[in-house]
Parts: structure tokens; sequence; C-alpha cells
């Protein structure tokens, strides 16, 4: 498996076709309700030997699984110039609208969404459980695409649907909930959106992408005072902003 000695397969993330190059045959399997058969709208950088080292340095396994999920990077770094971006954050469809929760790891993100569920059958669904791609529209709105980066518990199925808040999970005693002005929102929205920035073009992008979405979509600290509590209380916000 030497560097350049790639197969090829063409995927669709938010109407764009990419083609992807896999050091690992292996890899395809996590791509396959995404892969078409058709001419690539553009192609997307493999993970070179560099890349790899990397990874490794900072004590990641070699292995298909890795190349798949590395991708989701290079996939994002391809969809910049064209108004669209992955961003770290399960995203739920509510009442035809979507919602993102984005938390740092073992906040308690994925629980959220499991016990909301759980508390309305049927009123909640999953669009993509760990980096959907968000795309901005003519018209300054925003809308959640599925990806195949469905996190662990591979969440997913959802069609595509408007966004209409993201909530940054946090944990704490009381249950709460402040939306943050945009200034407030910079730090959080640029950390979860998903981008290298190995170019000064893409920093640019990225920069103006986060922007865009900052003054489209409402952002929310969501505190997360204990389940299933605090989802009921969600609920109800959810439901105020109808």
């Amino acid at each position: 498996m030497a560097d350049g000695n790639y197969q090829a397969l063409t995927i669709v993330i938010a109407g764009v076709s990419l083609e992807l190059s896999l050091s690992y045959p292996e890899s395809a399997v996590y791509f396959r309700n995404y892969s078409v058969d058709k001419t690539p709208d553009r192609t997307v950088f493999p993970v070179y030997e560099e890349d790899w080292k990397a990874l490794m340095s900072n004590g990641f396994e070699r292995s298909a699984q890795m190349e798949a999920s590395y991708l989701s990077g290079k996939c994002s770094d391809a969809l910049l110039d064209q108004g669209i971006c992955l961003i770290h954050a399960a995203a739920v469809r509510f009442q035809d609208r979507a919602y993102l929760f984005a938390a740092a790891p073992g906040v308690g993100k994925s629980t959220q969404v499991k016990t909301l569920m759980e508390l309305y059958p049927g009123e909640f669904s999953v669009i993509c459980g760990d980096r959907p791609a968000l795309k901005l529209e003519a018209d300054g709105s925003v809308t959640v695409h599925p990806t195949p980066w469905n996190g662990k518990e591979g969440w997913g199925g959802a069609p595509s649907a408007p966004l209409e808040a993201v909530f940054f999970l946090k944990r704490g005693e009381q249950t709460a909930f402040r939306q943050l002005s945009v200034r407030k929102a910079v730090i959080p929205t640029w950390e979860a959106l998903i981008q290298t920035s190995i170019t000064e073009e893409k920093i640019r992008c990225a920069a103006d992408f986060a922007s865009a979405l900052l003054k489209s979509v409402p952002t929310w600290e969501y505190i997360n005072g204990g389940i299933p509590d605090s989802c009921r209380i969600l609920y109800d916000q959810l439901l105020r902003r109808k």
C-alpha cells in the first residue's frame, strides 16, 4: 500500500460529486450509501503519507476506518468554495427544521439526541449523527445535509432540512439557555467547523462561511443540568420557537 496507490470512488455530498482516492479498498464501505457512478464535479486530496505520519504521531491507528474519518476534513475543504462546510455536531430534524447540537467529546451530545427520541417517539429524527454538511443558500438561509460520517451510533437517514438553530452543549448544575451574540459565538462556531486550514485561501473561505452562518442562524449556549429533565425543557424551548 505505497503512497500514491489509490482506488477512485465518487460520492455526493450536498449535491456536489467528489472523487475520493482511497489507500484502503475497505474504506469504500463507509461511503456505500453516498457512492455514485458519474463524472465528479471535483477531486479530493487523498490521505498522503505525511498525513498518516501526523495522525500516528498523535496516537491514531493507520486503518481503513481512520482513512474514511480523516477524509471528512479533505471533503469539507473541497466544498468550501461552494458555500458548503462540514461541522462537528449532531443534526436533528424536528417539525421539518434542523437543529444542531455541538459539544466537546464526553459532554453528552449523543445522550441528548437518544433521550429526545425516546421521550418523543416519531417527533425527532437524525439527519447526521456526527458531521453533517451545511450549505449556504442564495437567500441567506442554511440547509443541513446528511453525510457518510454518522458517528459511532450510525445515526442518520432523515432528509435535509433548513437550519433553525445551533446549540452549544455544556454541563452544569441547572438547565439553562442563553442566546449568544455573534461575538460570543465566533470561537465555538469556528472550532466546530471541519476544515484543515491548509492554505490562506481555505482559511478565508472558512472565515467567510462562519461569518455567513452566524449572521443567518441563531446560536445558543445550552447548559445541561441533567437528563431527562433537560430534554423536556429543551423540547419546550423548541416549541416556543415556532
